[in-house]
Formats: C-alpha cells, structure tokens, sequence
C-alpha cells in the first residue's frame, strides 16, 4: 500500500518520465476537449486530530481519481474499495506530515531552486521529444516549441511552473519523513533482515509453484517465457541443445515453396470439410480458382531450395566425413548470428519437442534427432536451410539461484517485512489517534475484509479488482536466435 501512497506522493514521475507520453505515440501537442467536471459535495467524512476531511479535500480527489483510472467505476462495490484505499492514503499522508512538521523547519528557498530547475528540464525534454528542439534549433524554433510545450505539460498535466513547484515543496518533506521513519523501524527491528535460510525457502517456493502451475508443458513454459518475459527458475524435462548450420538461399524460391505448401494444406482443409459436411447446394457460380496444388508440386518446390545449395551441400559433407568439426562449420558456412554467441554455441538452443519458439520445420527435425552427436540431413524451413547437430540433453528441474537472484529475493524479503511493520506502525498510529467518522465517512473508511471479498471473492471468476500483485520480472531471451512470431511459432534469427 505504501509503494502506491509514495508513487502519488511523488508522482511527479508521469512528468520526469515523459517517455511515457512517447510510447503512446504522441507527435502533436494537440489536447483532447475539456469535459465539464460534477462538482464534489462538501461532506464531512472524517475528523483527524481535529483536522476535517471533506468529500470535496483537493489531495483526497487526486488520490480517488488515480486509483479510478484503474478499475471498472460502474462497478460500486469496486467504487467503494477505491475511496477506502484513497481515504487510507490521505491519512497517511497526515501521519507523516506531522513527523515531517516534528522535524523542524524545512529549507524551503533550496526546495523551490530545485523545483525549478527540474521544471526547466522537463520542459526541455518536452521541447526535444515533441518538437525536435536540439541545441542546434534556430531561437524562434526554441521559443515557439517552449510556449507549446507549456501549453502541453498545463493541458494534459495540469501542471505549470507554479503548481510543480508548489507540489515539491509539498511532498518533498513527506518523502523524507516517510524514508527517516522507515530507517527508524529498522533499527529498531533487526529482526526484518533476511537470512540465507529465508532466501532459500522463499526460493524453493517459487520453483515448487512453477513447476504446479505449469509442470512439462513445454509450449506453456514457453509462451510465459518469451512472449510475456516470465523469468522460470526451472527447466521442463525433455529439452535438448541444438547447434546448427543455417544456409541462406534465394528468398524467391523460399517465397514460391511456402506459398504452395500453404496451399496445398488449405485444400486439404476443404476437403475434409466437405468430407464432414456433405455436397451443399451450389447457389452461386464458383469463384476462378488456382491450379490445384499437389503434394509432388510442394516437394519439387522444396528440393529446388536444396537443390540451389547442392554445391556447397557436398562440400559441407565432404569435410564432415573428412572429421571437420561441426562448430568450425558453423563458422565457415552458417549464416545464424545466433550460432557467433560463445554461448549458444556451447550449449545449443534449447528445443523441446512441443517448443513453440522456433520453426515447426527446425523443431520437428531436432525432435527427429535420436541421440547426442547425431548429425540431420539438410532441412528445409522459411529461413533457409539447416544443418542440425544434437549436442546435449538440458539438464530438467530447478536452477541454481545465482547472486542477482538471491539479492532480488532478499530486497523482496525484507521489503515485504518493512511493510507490514510499516503497516503496523500506522495502525498503531490510527489507534492514539482522534478520529471520529460521520455517516456518510463510514463507507470510505479501510475495511480488509471487504476489501478481500471484493479483489478475491465475489469478483474471483474475472471481474475482481487489481489486487496490487506485481507482475513477473523479465528477462532477457536465454536463446538470441528464438525470436517470437507474429502468431504461435517463432524462428532461430537469420
């Protein structure tokens, strides 16, 4: 909950970050209509400290309007979670600003200069990705881009020099509380710390729950793998490493055989359903079609490719039988940059047979293989044609956890563990505290077991709020040559 009170707190990120705006594509600084906003009712919901809290509080509608963004809001049970978490983070705000207020004094003139000057920044940031202001920009260019850029950041922000400043001066102090309060609960407990032993079990756990969840199921490890970046700290059974020889050949030739094997299976697919369905009553005159593919059409297409490569065939043969390394091939002949990785070329690509990372041709023909060392004839797929060696079995199970990862699972540990005393420093703090609910507050006080019955209940088979899980950490390909395909089968890389 913290992580998400300090990301609004100090949300001037949506502005540092404008790669944000970026990626959206945005080239135009044009602003979308101002819709007329209902206004808030004054209600009193809360007193804290002696301190009110309105429906109408400035701070408490930025929260709500953040968390809105995120959730279905005709939705009223999920409406409701959203105003208890934004009241949740508005009271601690409170709670930290009068720790800020119990430090003394903030240096408010140093806090102002450098508001200012990452206000200059991001405004030249804007200038550079929205309008291609470079040092080299004549100064009417410069200045034209600057008066847009202002109208952009106050248009779509909300913010101007003044308010950006205003809200650093403001939440700077809240930072700083928040980060001495969290040093003081750690010196105080250093029981929070995470030992070898709690980084183990912590891992052990997640591979136990990989391997529940997803088990053998090559093309399901996959799928999470490459195309979401799920980090697996296992191995499926059943993986082999593949080295080969890629020999690049005429795109015309390669272009002609796949249109006529797709052919041929799409006539293969409508007579299996006029197989099932019957003769239908023609109404319509039949549309011009094609020479009807055969199969002897598919392979004459395919040995054209082998055939155009024959010569170098041989001599790759040849030198084979003559006891020339395969990996000195690779290198006299293979056009794979994958296959130049140290590597790939000491373990191979990892192929299981229901892989779904590579060509079905490649796959199909490492999954042929019958033990390590076996060499495949020449194979034909949509990038060329392979040579392929069967170096070694991928050893199945979990993997030893290397130091990055034990230091990822100990920050986590220990994170998880300053939160929840975090947390408990709050409740602890709402406890002494003097507050008093109306009636109308009572729907937006904090309750967690609504809030449990909302996210993991009621709501469970697909309609449940976020719940705030993180998602996996990504990592980069283990293979440079399996890169994903526009639909279910990906290639190794020419």
């Amino acid at each position: 909950m913290m992580k998400k009170l300090l990301a609004i707190l100090l949300a001037l990120a949506m502005l540092l970050s404008v790669s944000a705006v970026f990626a959206e594509g945005e080239t135009t600084a044009t602003a979308e209509p101002a819709v007329e906003a209902t206004p808030v009712p004054d209600t009193l919901l809360v007193t804290v400290n002696g301190q009110e809290i309105r429906e109408n509080d400035e701070q408490l509608q930025k929260y709500l309007s953040n968390l809105l963004e995120q959730i279905d809001t005709s939705n009223g049970d999920m409406l409701r979670v959203a105003q208890m978490y934004a009241m949740s983070y508005l009271m601690q705000e409170i709670m930290l600003r009068e720790k800020a207020n119990a430090s003394g004094p903030i240096d408010e003139e140093a806090l102002t200069k450098t508001a200012k000057e990452e206000w200059a920044g991001i405004v030249d940031q804007f200038m550079e990705g929205l309008y291609g202001i470079t040092a080299e920009s004549s100064e009417e260019d410069k200045t034209a881009a600057r008066a847009d850029a202002l109208s952009y950041l106050e248009t779509n922000y909300g913010y101007t020099e003044d308010s950006y400043v205003q809200e650093v001066v403001k939440g700077q102090p809240l930072n700083d509380a928040y980060t001495a309060l969290l040093e003081e609960i750690k010196a105080s407990q250093p029981d929070l710390a995470a030992t070898d032993e709690d980084i183990q079990k912590l891992y052990e756990e997640t591979v136990a729950e990989e391997m529940e969840s997803v088990g053998n199921e090559a093309s399901t490890y996959e799928f999470y793998k490459n195309y979401y970046g799920y980090q697996f700290h296992y191995v499926p059974e059943g993986y082999r490493g593949i080295i080969h020889i890629l020999l690049k050949v005429d795109e015309e030739l390669i272009t002609k055989w796949q249109d006529l094997a797709a052919r041929y299976e799409e006539s293969l697919i409508g007579q299996d359903e006029t197989e099932s369905t019957g003769d239908a009553e023609v109404t319509e005159a039949p549309a011009e079609t094609q020479e009807p593919v055969t199969a002897e059409m598919v392979e004459a297409a395919r040995q054209a490719i082998l055939d155009s490569q024959k010569a170098t065939l041989d001599e790759i043969k040849a030198k084979l039988e003559g006891g020339t390394s395969f990996e000195d091939l690779i290198a006299e002949y293979g056009s794979d940059p994958g296959m130049s990785d140290e590597n790939n070329l000491k373990n191979g690509y990892s192929v299981h047979p229901d892989s779904i990372t590579y060509d079905t041709d490649f796959t199909q023909a490492a999954a042929a293989l019958e033990k390590v060392g076996d060499i495949s004839d020449p194979v034909v797929s949509k990038l060329g044609i392979h040579i392929l060696k069967y170096l070694r079995d991928v050893p199945a199970g979990a993997l030893e956890m290397s130091d990055e990862e034990k230091e990822t699972l100990r920050a986590e540990i220990e994170d998880e563990r300053l939160q929840l005393a975090f947390s408990e420093y709050y409740d602890a703090w709402v406890a002494a505290a003097d507050v008093v609910w109306t009636a109308e507050g009572e729907s937006w006080k904090y309750d967690q077991t609504f809030i449990n019955e909302v996210q993991y209940g009621t709501y469970a088979e697909g309609e449940a709020v976020e719940s705030g899980e993180e998602a996996p950490e990504a990592e980069p390909a283990a293979e440079t040559a399996a890169e994903p395909a526009t639909d279910t089968e990906a290639t190794p890389a020419p």
